[in-house]
């Protein structure tokens, strides 16, 4: 069978998603503001500069956190900070490995108290291991224009450790809700496609786990199935690769795609339903893979009807991985 594998990135364990609380302290943030409001330090739009003032826009991001160094025997912790530490910015929260923030508001840089410029102001998150400030120290940072209501995942992973030249971390960012204006070239639609009534969907990735062991070379594609050895279909892509036909792929096809290294797939699940996760052999049918044993899970998705979930699978390597579950909100 030919396996066909389409890139599918939108920037560059324990199961349950935990809330993290976000960091704590007089550089900390976690309420949802309303746009132009004024944080840190200085008092608000009096034309006095204060290099460590922020401002508050009005979206929403949480951090998912899979950040393990090349030759670490355990995950990071990780601090995300608006702009960097060098230039005056602000700490917004600290993520536990495998773990996923709370919903926050991104800032920006605002010495002299003016406030946001308009809806769809650019800002900046940096990524460092926590408690980590020096300019080398960071790990990757992505940037983003705000859109009013707008609500992103940010999932923050190693790079793959065969590069020998790599370092730092990579950034993936999903959208949950694209709010009241997107803007063109930005984000306008939503990552998870809409589902048949009485269905669920759930979207799979192992960035977390490229070029580890068990998902290296030509052992690189994961395929899901339930409980019972079916395979669990996933949504066609349209002929722009980022939006959704509607369609599920016909799994005992010539060409099926797997998820795994950079490439994600979002598969239709039953709700209520466990799922596994397994490597297809070489030269073997995807129908026959899914009814082999599992080389992961299964693991409960906790999925109801119309409900739709992230699954990031991190860890090491593929034999000790571990689940973090996200809901969409």
């Amino acid at each position: 069978m030919l396996l066909t594998a389409t890139v599918l990135i939108t920037a560059c364990g324990g199961e349950a998603g935990t809330a993290v609380p976000v960091a704590a302290g007089s550089d900390s943030s976690s309420a949802t503001p309303e746009p132009g409001s004024a944080s840190g330090g200085g008092a608000g739009s009096d034309g006095t500069y204060d290099k460590n003032r922020t401002v508050k826009l009005g979206l929403q991001v949480r951090v998912v956190n899979t950040y393990r160094a090349p030759k670490a025997t355990d995950g990071t912790a990780i601090d995300v900070w608006a702009g960097s530490p060098a230039t005056g910015g602000r700490r917004l929260a600290t993520v536990a490995y495998g773990q996923v923030s709370p919903y926050f508001a991104p800032e920006v840089p605002d010495p002299m108290g003016q406030g946001v410029t308009g809806p769809a102001a650019p800002y900046t998150l940096s990524f460092y291991p926590a408690g980590a400030t020096a300019e080398s120290d960071e790990l990757i940072s992505q940037g983003e224009d705000a859109g009013p209501g707008q609500k992103l995942t940010f999932v923050v992973g190693p790079v793959d450790p065969t590069d020998t030249g790599a370092r730092g971390g990579s950034v993936r960012v999903l959208a949950d809700d694209i709010g009241s204006k997107p803007k063109p070239g930005g984000f306008t639609q939503v990552t998870l496609p809409k589902v048949p009534a009485g269905q669920a969907a759930l979207l799979l990735d192992a960035d977390a786990l490229q070029g580890r062991a068990g998902l290296t070379g030509n052992s690189s594609g994961l395929t899901p199935s339930t409980t019972d050895g079916q395979c669990l279909r996933y949504f066609e892509t349209d002929s722009s690769g980022m939006g959704y036909t509607g369609a599920l792929h016909d799994m005992s096809s010539s060409s099926v795609d797997l998820f795994g290294g950079t490439q994600y797939l979002i598969y239709q699940v039953a709700p209520g339903s466990s799922v596994r996760v397994n490597q297809p052999k070489e030269n073997q049918g995807i129908p026959a893979a899914c009814g082999d044993r599992p080389v992961f899970g299964p693991f409960d998705s906790h999925l109801a009807a119309g409900q739709g979930k992230y699954a990031f699978l991190y860890g090491a390597d593929l034999t000790s991985a571990r689940v973090v579950v996200v809901p969409v909100g």
